[in-house]
């Protein structure tokens, strides 16, 4: 079954190659922008090959809510953390014209997990980018504490991933004048 996840994960990221080499003509979408919303889907996730909602009422002292808060206010602080180079912020209270859509994809027992990222300008309904992002688990397999200092991690991650598209469609703009 491993071997089939990585498998996939692999055509999924050279796909992804592919792609990336056509879009970035599209970071220069995020040159004025100072403002990301985001949305999270929950649909895909799986924990240790159960549905994730299964899972957490299994196995976490939370209810789904409660976990899917925990995980959107964890990764969402900490990239905003990482973003403050570039004066960008992921934000929901605003409207902004790019949205980042997260779909977590699996975990397991030790905190290990998966993500998938879209960037998209809303008003012209542009794809700018996709991105996953995985962060290895530790040594313990006690689910919730490894998966949320794992998340910590995957938060700076993403940061710094959109940091450095937001540098490069900058340097993309000041080329072009």
């Amino acid at each position: 079954m491993k071997r089939i996840i990585l498998f996939l994960m692999l055509c999924v990221a050279s796909c992804q190659l592919a792609f990336s080499q056509d879009e970035s003509e599209n970071y220069l979408l995020l040159r004025d922008e100072l403002t990301i919303n985001y949305s999270f889907d929950y649909s895909v996730f799986r924990i240790e090959n159960f549905n994730a909602e299964d899972y957490v009422s299994m196995k976490v002292d939370r209810t789904f809510e409660r976990f899917t808060n925990m995980i959107e206010n964890t990764l969402v602080h900490n990239a905003n953390i990482e973003m403050k180079s570039c004066k960008m912020k992921l934000l929901n209270e605003q409207e902004a014209n790019l949205e980042l859509k997260v779909t977590p994809l699996e975990a397991d027992d030790d905190g290990e997990h998966t993500f998938s990222f879209e960037l998209y300008h809303k008003p012209s309904n542009t794809h700018i980018c996709s991105f996953q992002i995985n962060t290895n688990g530790g040594d313990d397999e006690a689910f919730l504490p490894e998966f949320m200092d794992r998340l910590k991690k995957t938060g700076k991650k993403l940061g710094n991933r959109i940091a450095k598209i937001k540098t490069k469609a900058e340097k993309m703009k000041s080329e072009k004048l």
